[in-house]
């Protein structure tokens, strides 16, 4: 809880989501190895995404999702994948 602190978030503009999310999977590869982790991307004709976030945030809630991944995941690995959807999709 925030304790009656606000809480805003930090946006950074132009932050690349593949470069983000690697640090989290690292971290969950070098905490555990019995589970692989794979990440694959779903925009097309795009070599990355430069999108605004709180990159700390953004950070943590990956890592949160992974470990949780890896939690319930007894052998084999563990995919994400991310896309990105038009206002139109």
């Amino acid at each position: 809880a925030s304790k009656g602190m606000n809480l805003v978030p930090n946006l950074e503009k132009d932050v690349d989501i593949m470069k983000i999310i690697q640090v989290p999977i690292q971290c969950m590869q070098n905490i555990q190895n019995r589970i692989s982790i794979k990440c694959w991307k779903s925009f097309k004709g795009l070599p990355s995404l430069l999108i605004t976030t709180d990159r700390q945030w953004l950070q943590e809630n990956i890592l949160i999702v992974l470990a949780n991944a890896v939690k319930f995941t007894r052998d084999g690995n563990v995919q994400m994948v991310i896309s990105l959807k038009t206002p139109e999709e």
